[in-house]
């Protein structure tokens, strides 16, 4: 499981990542394998873990405020968090 918005900043910074590459590859190949992947790793709306925002923010505001809708998933799942970002450890 992931927040949705992940996928959203995937398909927003995506076609950034490819044209900074210079590598003049579009990101209509990837369209299809992102779909695909979120069969895998579903994308959950904020609705789900929303009352946790407060707890999640004051965890993780001293690294990246920005990523409080992971652990405010994590924390509504009770899971831990897969991830190699240092913000997180």
């Amino acid at each position: 499981m992931t927040p949705d918005k992940c996928y959203q900043e995937l398909y927003n910074n995506l076609p950034k990542i490819l044209q900074k590459q210079n590598l003049g590859i579009s990101i209509s190949p990837f369209s299809e394998e992102i779909l695909q992947l979120q069969k895998s790793i579903i994308p959950i709306s904020e609705e789900f873990y929303i009352q946790y925002k407060n707890e999640a923010q004051r965890r993780i505001k001293a690294r990246d405020p920005n990523d409080w809708e992971v652990v405010a998933l994590a924390m509504h799942f009770d899971c831990p968090i897969w991830t190699e970002d240092k913000d997180f450890f």
